[in-house]
C-alpha cells in the first residue's frame, strides 16, 4: 500500500516513507511513548511526522524525519530546505516540529537536533554570508548541505546510531 507520501511525492515520498519507518522504529526503543502522525495529514502540513515523550516530561516532544542524509569519505551531510523556489520560508523554518531527525536510509545512521536552536543559527550564520544556498530544480528549493562535524552546527548535533 502506498503511503501519503508516496501519492503525493512519488520516488521521492517513498525514500521519505523508507526514512519516517526508520526513525521510527529507532525512537520505539529510547522514549517510554512514541505517537505516529505519518497518517494524520493535519499534523504532516505543520512538519510533524510524530512525537516522543518520557514518562517524566509533561509535554510530548513533536519531530520530523528527513530521508536525506548523505555519507561521503567517512563524513556525514545534511540537507536543510530554508527557502522555497518562491522565497517562502522552508521546512527548517516553516515546521511545527521540535526537533528534526536526519537518517540515512543506506547505512541507518541517523542524528537530530533541536529546530528552533538550528533554524537561528542557519538564519545568523546566512544573514553573516557564513553559509551559502544552493537551488535544487527538482525540489524548487534553497538547500544548504552541511557536514554534521563542521564547528558552526556540530554542537547542535546528537547521533543517535
Amino acid at each position: 500500500m502506498e503511503s501519503a507520501l508516496e501519492k503525493k511525492f512519488g520516488r521521492v515520498g517513498k525514500k521519505g516513507h523508507e526514512g519516517e519507518r526508520l526513525v521510527l522504529e529507532k525512537v520505539e526503543t529510547i522514549y517510554d511513548q512514541v505517537n505516529d502522525y505519518t497518517q494524520d495529514m493535519g499534523k504532516q502540513r505543520q512538519g510533524i511526522d510524530f512525537s516522543v515523550q518520557n514518562d517524566h516530561w509533561s509535554v510530548e516532544c513533536f519531530c520530523d524525519s528527513k530521508a536525506n542524509m548523505k555519507s561521503r569519505d567517512g563524513m556525514h551531510f545534511i540537507i536543510l530546505e530554508l527557502y522555497k523556489g518562491s522565497g517562502r520560508d522552508g521546512w527548517l523554518y516553516k515546521s511545527k516540529s521540535n526537533r528534526i531527525y536526519h537518517v540515512n536510509i543506506d547505512n541507518k545512521s541517523m542524528v537530530y537536533y533541536d529546530r528552533l536552536q538550528m533554524s537561528n543559527r542557519i538564519k545568523q550564520l546566512y544573514a553573516d554570508k557564513k553559509v551559502e544556498t544552493r537551488y535544487s530544480e527538482p525540489g524548487d528549493a534553497h538547500l544548504l548541505e552541511l557536514n554534521t562535524n563542521d564547528p558552526l552546527i556540530s554542537d547542535l548535533i546528537t547521533w543517535v546510531y
